[in-house]
Formats: C-alpha cells, sequence, structure tokens
C-alpha cells in the first residue's frame, strides 16, 4: 500500500474514534442528567407533602427548579425546596385561589342600551432571576429595558461585570414593578454569600446559598426586607470543609502568599499598598468556602526582643484578619495568633531566611 495510502487510513481511523468518543460522551451526560432531574423532582414532591402542600407542577433543569403552588403555600413551599441538598434554586410561581361566581339573571328593561367593550393589552408580569455556578452570574427573566438596566448594573458592581451573564428579557410590554429599586440596593448582600442564588416571582422572593454563621444569615435576610415581597428563606449555614477541601484551600491560601514579601510596612504592623493587594485576592477564596475556619498566625525573626516579636507577630495577623473582615470575609470565620519567632522556617543568619521567617501563614480547621 503506498505511504500515502496508508497516513490517509490513519487519520480517518483518528478521526472516527475521536468522533465515537465525543458521541459516548454526549450520551452519558444525557443519561445522567435526567436520574438527578428526577431525583430533586421526587424530593420536592415529599417534602412539600410533607408540609402539607399540594403542587400543581413541579420540574427541574439541572439543579434550578420551578413549581407552582397556591399563593398562601408560596413561601413555605420556597423554603421547603430550597433546603433539599442538591437544590441550587427554586421559582416560586404563586397562584390565587380560583373563586365562584354567582350570576342572577335580571329581566330587561324597555331600554336596551348596546354594549360598550373597552380592550387593554395587560402587561407581562415582570420577573428576575440570579444563579452562580462557579464565577460566573447568569441574570434572566423579563423587565422593561429600564428596569433590567438598573439590575444588571447592580449584579456588575457587586460581582464585578465580567463574571456577570446578561440573558434578561428586556421587553418594554412588560409591568414596572416596585421592587425593582429596592432589589438593586439589596444585590451587594449576595456577594458575601457562597453559591448565591435569587428569584423574584409574583410576589415572592427565594434566596439561596450558603454563609458561615447566624449572624451574617441574619444581616443578608435584612438587606432584602425592604425589598417588600414575601421572601422563601433557602439560605443555610455552610457544614465545614471535608479534609481534602480544607487542605486544598489552606495550600490555595499560603500559595498566595508565596510571593508577597512586603505584606507589611517596615517595622509596623500597617499592611503595605502590595500587602492590601494580595488580601483583596485572598477574601473571595474565603467567602468560597464559608464553613472553613481559618488562623491567621503572625511569625517574626529572632532580631530584637522575644517579647517585642510576640506583640509585633499578634498585631500582624490580627491586622491581616482586619482587613479581610472589611472586604467582607465574615469573621466567625477567622482567628488571629501571634507566635513571635518560635516557629522559623528558615536560618536567621542570613538576610534571605530573617525575611523568610517575618511571615504570615494560613491553617484551616480540619485540613490535616
Amino acid at each position: 500500500m503506498p505511504r500515502r495510502e496508508r497516513v490517509r487510513r490513519t487519520v480517518l481511523l483518528v478521526v472516527a474514534g475521536l468522533l465515537a468518543l465525543a458521541l459516548l460522551i454526549a450520551w452519558t451526560v444525557i443519561l445522567k442528567r435526567g436520574p438527578i432531574e428526577d431525583d430533586l423532582t421526587a424530593r420536592s414532591l415529599g417534602a412539600l407533602d410533607d408540609a402539607g402542600i399540594a403542587a400543581q407542577e413541579i420540574s427541574f433543569e439541572g439543579r434550578d427548579g420551578r413549581v407552582t403552588v397556591g399563593q398562601d403555600d408560596a413561601v413555605d413551599a420556597g423554603a421547603a425546596i430550597a433546603a433539599l441538598e442538591g437544590v441550587r434554586l427554586i421559582n416560586v410561581l404563586a397562584v390565587a385561589p380560583t373563586t365562584t361566581t354567582t350570576t342572577t339573571t335580571v329581566p330587561p328593561t324597555t331600554t336596551t342600551l348596546p354594549p360598550t367593550t373597552t380592550t387593554t393589552a395587560a402587561a407581562a408580569p415582570a420577573s428576575f432571576t440570579l444563579t452562580a455556578d462557579g464565577g460566573e452570574v447568569t441574570l434572566s427573566g423579563r423587565l422593561t429595558p429600564g428596569d433590567a438596566g438598573t439590575l444588571t448594573g447592580a449584579a456588575e458592581r457587586a460581582f464585578g461585570a465580567a463574571a456577570v451573564v446578561d440573558a434578561v428579557d428586556a421587553d418594554a410590554a412588560t409591568e414596572t414593578p416596585e421592587w425593582v429599586s429596592p432589589l438593586a440596593e439589596a444585590l451587594p448582600s449576595l456577594a458575601l454569600v457562597a453559591d448565591p442564588g435569587l428569584s423574584v416571582s409574583g410576589t415572592i422572593l427565594t434566596l439561596a446559598g450558603k454563609v458561615a454563621g447566624e449572624e451574617r444569615h441574619a444581616a443578608v435576610l435584612a438587606a432584602f426586607e425592604p425589598v417588600g415581597l414575601e421572601i422563601a428563606d433557602g439560605i443555610a449555614i455552610a457544614a465545614p470543609p471535608t479534609t481534602e477541601e480544607a487542605a486544598a484551600l489552606e495550600a490555595g491560601l499560603n500559595a498566595a502568599l508565596a510571593d508577597a514579601t512586603v505584606l507589611f510596612e517596615t517595622g509596623s504592623a500597617e499592611v503595605s499598598v502590595e500587602g492590601a493587594a494580595v488580601l483583596d485576592g485572598i477574601a473571595p477564596m474565603l467567602n468560597a468556602v464559608p464553613g472553613a475556619r481559618v488562623e491567621i498566625g503572625g511569625h517574626t525573626d529572632d532580631q530584637g526582643p522575644s517579647d517585642g516579636n510576640l506583640v509585633l507577630s499578634r498585631q500582624r495577623a490580627e491586622a491581616v484578619m482586619t482587613y479581610l473582615v472589611a472586604a467582607g470575609v465574615d469573621p466567625v470565620q477567622l482567628t488571629a495568633v501571634g507566635y513571635g519567632e518560635e516557629f522559623p522556617i528558615a536560618t536567621n543568619a542570613t538576610p534571605e531566611g530573617r525575611a523568610a521567617n517575618r511571615r504570615i501563614e494560613f491553617t484551616v480547621e480540619g485540613s490535616a
């Protein structure tokens, strides 16, 4: 067989193999998706049944669900489903109860006027949803162009413009609800929630996500009270990370400090400009794992009195903690400890070794 023909056959076999592998992966995803959504639907129906709530309709797309219930059950239904493990966001559609109308027929009078009919097109109801997946925040729903711009701008200020995907249906033939402006003011509080989610449908505002402690939980709920809607609270207190997750977080935090040789101004506990930039990058890492409890350890070299070094190391650890709390980290996650010169990682006999010993270290509880 000519060499060119052998090469051609080899290329065709490789391409065919790659196509078969892609089809196998796609089919695996399709087969897996259905059982996940079926499981969430079944467990949601069970939670509603336990709460004595009848759902008119319920469905899931991935981890995001939609349920239709009676108006009186909307808040309880949203909270019951949002609390289930695996549910990221539940959109609750409240339906008003049906009423029975009794018609009494009155005999016509001798004078009959022709009926006058006035038809006015009703504005479509407004809705808004925010979901987060990794570092991406997606906005959807239906709003007027002006209202859509208001909420998109608020989300970009809260999460960063690069992280926001605007998929809102901006339609002028949509009602203009009163909740848009107060919701825009409340949205920044979601930046303090891990895996945040929000949905407004009718008179129900559903919240989802995880926070480190009850104080942060209460603060987020308080931020949304002025919106004036019934709140279905699906925000949970985060569980501690696994050993693997804690170890990965600890490694990531300390890696971020690896190149930060100047965290403080010389001889002081004041965070330097360079140090502030490093800590600004560390705050989101802590917010992403709200169940983690982290010790901030301050260390010095052996130059100067040991008592003075102990005080300086503690002050520097506390300065880092203060900065991170101001950057949005829940203080319940953090503890500051000063170790002075007790635990060197290099020799104090050289300038390079002493510089290495003057450091901040993060230790995540449960990492080992």
